[in-house]
């Protein structure tokens, strides 16, 4: 079973079976296929929240197949996207909410 752990709780000693440093999407994918299987684990993350940019624009075939085996379907994800007319510009930035360097289209 997954438990949350804050930052703000006090030093306590925490037992699991499996501890996860980081929750990325292989952490949180290790999360999920761990508790199917009944494993106890734990996930540490070092931010307090989501990050403020984009992290992937795009996801294989592979990872929908595993994503799909832990339940979750290709809409869930595609809805939690960007527009596809939104994905069609490749953009050179001088950061992210920066001015264009340059942009093609594909």
């Amino acid at each position: 079973m997954m438990r949350p752990h804050t930052g703000t709780q006090t030093m306590e000693e925490l037992r699991t079976e499996v501890l996860i440093v980081g929750a990325g999407p292989v952490g949180l994918a290790m999360a999920l296929m761990l508790e199917k299987l009944g494993i106890d684990c734990m996930i540490v993350e070092r931010r307090e929240g989501l990050h403020d940019s984009p992290q992937a624009h795009v996801i294989s075939s592979r990872s929908l197949e595993i994503c799909r085996a832990l339940g979750i379907d290709d809409a869930t994800i595609r809805s939690a996207g960007p527009d596809p007319a939104d994905t069609r510009n490749v953009r050179w930035v001088d950061r992210l909410i920066g001015r264009d360097l340059g942009v093609f289209s594909l």
